[in-house]
């Protein structure tokens, strides 16, 4: 969350995908992961530093790679709750998130 309040894309991958230093490889808290400005460019960057590295013995055995090209939404269902019910929602916020749903709802918009 903190990486999209500053325009950028953040990826926590999970823990053991990416080798650390063998002091910090065993805090299971502790995640090196990309930050880039693009998905795209996350998931290229987050493609280079998965693997194995012999000093961390947390560290998964196989790379694992992410897609780079983007899926189909077809078919997905997207949830929009608007107050989690427990939060107060200013009207204004409210009536741009029902747009926006509605826009995505479209079938031309691929969700």
């Amino acid at each position: 969350m903190p990486a999209s309040m500053c325009g950028v894309v953040g990826y926590k991958p999970r823990y053991g995908r990416n080798p650390q230093s063998p002091e910090l490889s065993l805090d299971m808290f502790m995640h090196l992961g990309p930050m880039t400005r693009t998905v795209a460019d996350a998931a290229l960057m987050q493609n280079v530093m998965s693997g194995h590295q012999p000093v961390d013995h947390a560290g998964v055995r196989q790379k694992v790679r992410l897609a780079l090209q983007p899926q189909t939404l077809h078919g997905l269902k997207i949830a929009y709750p608007l107050d989690l019910g427990a939060h107060e929602l200013s009207e204004d916020v409210a009536n741009n998130t029902m747009e926006t749903v509605h826009r995505l709802s479209d079938p031309g918009a691929g969700a």
